[in-house]
C-alpha cells in the first residue's frame, strides 16, 4: 500500500491511496486537485513502473470518497489521458445530489465540480459505475472492503457540511486493517463512533480532511491506530497542529507519515517502523 505523494505547492489538499494486490492489480482512492497539474500524469508513471509482466496496468477499482476537487479532479484528468495501455474495472462512489437540503451551504465552486463530475459520468458510459452504502463489503484479490458511512446516514439533517459526505471504507488485507476516512467532519464521526465503537480498531488510519478538522478527536480513539497517515504537506499541517484531533493523533500514535513528505510504501501485513519513504519528487520551494 502507497501514502501517493501529492504536489502540494499551489494547494494543500489532495489526497491519493494506491493498493496493489497479490495478482499485480491495482485499486485506487481518489486523486488530486486540479492545481496539482501533473498530478495524474505521476500517478499513470508510477503504477506503469509496478505492474507486473507485460500485459496492461489494471485497475481494479478506483473508490472516490466524495466530490470535492481534490478529490476528483485529477481522476476525470487520467481518464480523459485516455492511457491505452489502462484497464478500469469498476468505480466506487456515492455522492449526493446537489439539491438536498444542506446543499445551499456548498461552496458555487464545488457545486460546479459535482455537476462536470456527474456530466463526465454520464458521457463515460464504458466505466462501470458502483453505488456504495453503508454495510456494503466488497472483494478484489486479497482484500476486502467494507463501507462504514455514507452520507445516507445523515439524512435526518442538513448536509450543510459537504465533507460529511465523505463514504469512509475500511480496507483488511494479510492480517492488517486501514480505514481511510476521507474528509469525514464531526457528525459521521460521532455517527460511527457511536454505531462500531471499538470494533473501528485498525492498524493504520487516514486522518480524516488532511488534519485540519478540530472536534472529530473521539474516533481516533476508538481506531487506536499505531500509524496514522496525513494526506497533506507539513507546512499545511503545521498551522492545524494544536488542533483537539492532531493532539490526539500524537497521543495515541506511534509513527505518523505525510504525503507531502514523499511516497510512502506499507507493505502489509504491516509492522510499525517498517515503512519505506521515497524521495521527494516535489520540491515545495519551487
Amino acid at each position: 500500500m502507497f501514502q501517493f505523494e501529492l504536489d502540494y505547492r499551489k494547494i494543500d489538499c489532495g489526497m491519493c491511496y494506491i493498493i496493489q494486490t497479490c495478482e499485480g492489480n491495482f485499486f485506487i482512492i481518489d486523486s488530486a486537485h486540479m492545481f496539482s497539474e501533473n498530478d495524474h500524469e505521476r500517478i499513470y508513471d508510477f503504477l506503469k513502473k509496478r505492474k507486473k509482466g507485460n500485459g496492461p496496468i489494471v485497475i481494479s477499482g478506483w473508490y472516490l470518497t466524495h466530490a470535492h476537487q481534490d478529490h476528483i479532479v485529477k481522476f476525470m484528468d487520467f481518464i480523459r489521458a485516455g492511457y491505452q495501455d489502462v484497464i478500469l474495472e469498476n468505480i466506487y462512489y456515492n455522492f449526493p445530489e446537489c439539491g438536498i437540503p444542506g446543499s445551499e451551504c456548498w461552496k458555487e465552486a464545488d457545486k460546479e465540480t459535482m455537476h462536470e463530475f456527474h456530466d463526465f459520468m454520464e458521457k463515460h458510459t464504458e466505466l462501470r459505475k458502483i453505488r456504495v452504502h453503508t454495510g456494503q463489503r466488497f472483494f478484489i484479490g486479497n482484500l476486502t472492503f467494507t463501507v462504514l458511512s455514507t452520507h445516507e446516514d445523515l439524512i435526518d439533517d442538513p448536509l450543510e457540511c459537504y465533507n460529511n459526505a465523505s463514504s469512509v471504507l475500511l480496507m483488511e488485507a494479510e492480517g492488517s486493517r486501514v480505514l481511510f476516512l476521507g474528509d469525514a467532519n464531526v457528525l459521521p464521526c460521532e455517527e460511527m463512533t457511536a454505531r462500531y465503537g471499538k470494533e473501528l480498531k485498525a492498524d493504520i488510519v487516514q486522518v480524516a480532511h488532511h488534519g485540519f478538522n478540530d472536534a472529530n478527536a473521539g474516533i481516533y480513539c476508538m481506531v487506536r491506530a499505531d500509524t496514522a497517515l496525513y494526506p497533506t504537506d507539513r507546512m499545511s499541517l503545521e498551522k492545524h497542529a494544536d488542533s483537539e484531533s492532531n493532539q490526539m493523533i500524537r497521543k495515541m500514535q506511534k509513527e505518523i507519515f505525510l504525503a507531502g513528505d514523499g511516497t510512502a510504501a506499507f507493505l502489509l501485513p504491516y509492522q510499525t517502523g517498517r515503512a519505506i519513504v521515497y524521495p521527494c519528487e516535489i520540491n515545495m520551494e519551487e
